[in-house]
């Protein structure tokens, strides 16, 4: 039997996509038991190098100390019969750090979830966007929530309740560490796939907040209202939840949706034109216009999660501020007649350059400044009048503007954005190709990652 700091193992540890898992006992209670692998202690057996092992120590204190951190944040919203399922105990044992969680019984997971009623669902959806309130608090995004890390079980009431569980991507609003970012991209956020496009870097980090959740949410709750039953490989009859549809996509994700292959909903909110359906399966129009609000490309747009549970309590239908989420079976918000063609001057405090040649390669017709809560923006409009408003930070961001006022310096700037662009998707063409060419040939391999290296190098000058 292995035991692991007094925890009884009950057998051996599992693979798992962070390490290794496994039930044990201790004091007659049950764990779950988590062992991280990803950053481990070195050895002290003399094959590293003095620096080398400090660095390695380094890097697994900084793991160790950041989910301790957020699980010292969130203790006191955890314990028993709670809706939020937290590590009651970590420790490091041997050169691994470990998390045991208090085993919950009788957990109905995902697909079970979808068979429930509707009010059982609804009480599901208001729990765990009360639960969602009280992470948010802490200033905690969660960064992972789909409908497996979104169980239920029966409370004392003998009423099904939402648990929230599995906060391995966490982080905090104003302390990001990046190595850790991920998710599913099925159930992720726009900004956060923004965010791995552009390498982290510090203007994508600032639109990583709590919005990102409520996106992630926005997308468990149409699965749980819209189902579909199918019969799997076994002849199993079974059913699965369903996203909204992806309508107007073109160029690269067209031809994936072509050919059959998944377009997630984050790329859709990223492309141009693609717009995202929230099914008419939903009968109340509250909840429709509630998914949609959640699912809203600018983060700023989505209501916060106790802005969820009250339009949940009160059957609030909610505004919807973009055309680019729209709810089946309603017409969408007619733009304003009279549309201007033509680009406008930067705001004067701005202190920015706007790339119009960009503008119009995307297909916006023109530009105007606007302000949104005294908030000085830049409204962007399509041939058909549909308006999009960014604030200066986001058209840094994509690109669409650089820092500093028109001058010669600033033109030789937005040619260097531009060379920049291609060089970063060149090079994620290329590192595509190196699993599929280790196959066939190690010396294609190397040619293709010394490629990739070159350009990496040619972004950094850059």
């Amino acid at each position: 039997m292995i035991v692991v700091k007094g925890y009884k193992l009950n057998g051996d540890w599992n693979k798992s996509s962070f390490g290794c898992i496994a039930t044990a006992m201790k004091d007659g209670k049950k764990y779950f038991l988590k062992l991280y692998d990803q950053y481990k202690l070195p050895r002290n057996d003399g094959t590293l190098s003095e620096s080398f092992k400090n660095k390695l120590v380094n890097e697994f204190n900084a793991f160790k100390d950041y989910r301790v951190k957020i699980n010292k944040e969130l203790a006191e919203l955890a314990g028993s019969g709670g809706n939020i399922i937290l590590p009651t105990d970590w420790f490091v044992d041997d050169i691994n750090y470990i998390e045991a969680t208090e085993f919950v019984e009788h957990l109905i997971e995902d697909e079970e979830i979808l068979k429930l009623t509707l009010d059982e669902k609804l009480l599901v959806m208001k729990t765990a966007a009360a639960a969602l309130f009280n992470i948010h608090r802490k200033k905690v995004v969660h960064s992972d929530l789909k409908r497996t890390n979104i169980l239920a079980a029966k409370n004392s009431m003998g009423n099904i309740v939402a648990k929230i569980i599995d906060f391995d991507r966490s982080y905090f609003e104003n302390d990001i560490r990046i190595e850790d970012l991920g998710g599913d991209q099925s159930f992720m956020a726009p900004e956060l796939a923004e965010a791995f496009s552009y390498e982290f870097d510090d203007e994508s980090l600032k639109y990583l907040t709590t919005k990102a959740d409520i996106f992630s949410l926005g997308l468990v709750f149409h699965d749980y209202l819209v189902t579909e039953k199918y019969v799997d490989d076994k002849g199993k009859s079974r059913i699965k939840g369903l996203h909204p549809k992806i309508t107007g996509l073109t160029g690269k994700l067209k031809e994936r949706e072509d050919k059959g292959k998944t377009v997630y909903c984050c790329e859709a909110m990223l492309s141009e034109d693609a717009r995202l359906i929230v099914s008419s399966k939903i009968k109340d129009k509250y909840l429709r216009h509630l998914i949609a609000a959640m699912l809203q490309p600018n983060p700023n747009d989505r209501p916060t999660a106790l802005e969820v549970l009250e339009a949940l309590k009160n059957k609030k239908v909610l505004d919807l501020k973009s055309p680019y989420v729209l709810v089946e079976g309603e017409s969408a918000e007619a733009p304003a007649a009279g549309a201007l063609t033509g680009y406008c001057e930067p705001w004067a405090e701005h202190d920015i350059t706007i790339d119009n040649d960009l503008l119009k390669d995307k297909g916006f017709v023109s530009s105007s400044q606007v302000k949104i809560n005294d908030t000085k923006c830049y409204a962007l409009v399509k041939p058909d009048g549909t308006k999009r408003v960014f604030k200066k930070e986001q058209l840094i961001m994509l690109g669409m503007a650089s820092k500093g006022a028109s001058s010669k310096k600033a033109a030789v700037r937005q040619k260097q954005c531009l060379i920049l662009r291609k060089l970063k998707q060149k090079r994620q063409q290329l590192l595509k190709l190196v699993t599929p060419l280790h196959q066939k040939s190690k010396f294609m391999k190397t040619v293709v990652c010394g490629r990739a290296k070159q350009i990496t190098n040619l972004i950094l000058i850059l």
